[in-house]
């Protein structure tokens, strides 16, 4: 029994006693994600400034947001916002107990893939998932693709080369379609023309005149609405951050979910279409060059 009349073991006691909540604290990594505005952070050690995205935040620091500036954070997977002027510790914002996801779910999956991206922990299996490094071709072979409207590209060396272009039915290995193309790319509607989902479809690429016949065929699957559809289902039931975040981050976890499930070239879509509409970002050009690295 501890005596009322030893202050050193009270001390002690005391220590112990909050120990484990303040390790707690310790372990929320919060991650600046976007920003929009005239905003200043203040943190332990760090001089006072705008803060950075693809940056971490110290739980002990504080922000302050000017009229009409707006902040999205994600701590240990979770999404939060700040759109209010006013200034914020960020200790009471977030939740100092989040517990950082663990095993195969995707908040998890997400939030260390960004960790990783961002250079702030090393996580080789995550840092890059697209397995698409120096493919000429897109989509890629091996890959799913989602969109309806696909954009196929390949790379020439020669100047002002006119191609053929060639569509098989995997299976059959019969042709589909054929055209010729003065540029490197051409896009087809697969719904317009009635192709299939959930089936395997082949191409190639050759200049005008030598034929398909010896030229290697890259080959993907249409998955078209069905897994596209399948995704967004899935995303929704199970993960926590994804519905309860803004259209921002649903993007960038979207593109994550499309490299984890190969759509590689629907992912690539969609780091493209965010850096249109936020071409400073750079957690979502970190992410892209990262998915693209393979």
């Amino acid at each position: 029994m501890m005596s009322k009349n030893n202050p050193i073991l009270g001390l002690l006691f005391l220590v112990f006693a909050f120990t484990p909540a303040l390790a707690q604290q310790s372990d929320v990594k919060i991650l600046v994600m976007d920003l929009v505005g005239e905003i200043t952070y203040n943190g332990p050690g760090v001089k006072s400034g705008a803060p950075e995205t693809a940056k971490l935040l110290s739980s002990e620091g504080s922000l302050k947001l000017e009229e009409g500036a707006r902040i999205t954070l994600l701590a240990n997977g979770m999404p939060y916002e700040l759109n209010t002027k006013g200034k914020f510790k960020l200790n009471e914002v977030v939740d100092m107990n989040l517990k950082t996801p663990g095993g195969f779910s995707f908040d998890g999956v997400f939030f260390r893939r960004a960790l990783s991206a961002f250079g702030i922990e090393e996580n080789e299996d995550l840092a890059a998932t697209a397995g698409t490094r120096g493919t000429a071709f897109s989509p890629p072979a091996g890959s799913r693709v989602a969109s309806s409207l696909i954009d196929f590209s390949w790379q020439s060396t020669e100047a002002n080369t006119t191609f053929d272009f060639f569509l098989f039915d995997q299976s059959t290995d019969s042709l589909i379609y054929e055209t010729p193309v003065s540029a490197t790319v051409l896009t087809l509607d697969f719904v317009e023309r009635g192709l299939e989902e959930d089936k395997g479809y082949c191409y190639t690429v050759v200049p005008s005149g030598e034929g398909a016949d010896t030229a290697e065929k890259v080959c993907f699957t249409y998955a078209g609405d069905n897994g596209r559809n399948g995704l967004i289902r899935l995303l929704e039931r199970s993960s926590k951050a994804y519905p309860a975040s803004g259209e921002f981050l649903q993007t960038l976890m979207r593109a994550v979910a499309f490299e984890r499930g190969g759509f590689y070239y629907d992912a690539g879509k969609l780091y493209a279409g965010l850096l249109e509409t936020h071409p400073d970002n750079r957690a979502v050009q970190l992410l892209q060059a990262s998915a693209m690295a393979k």
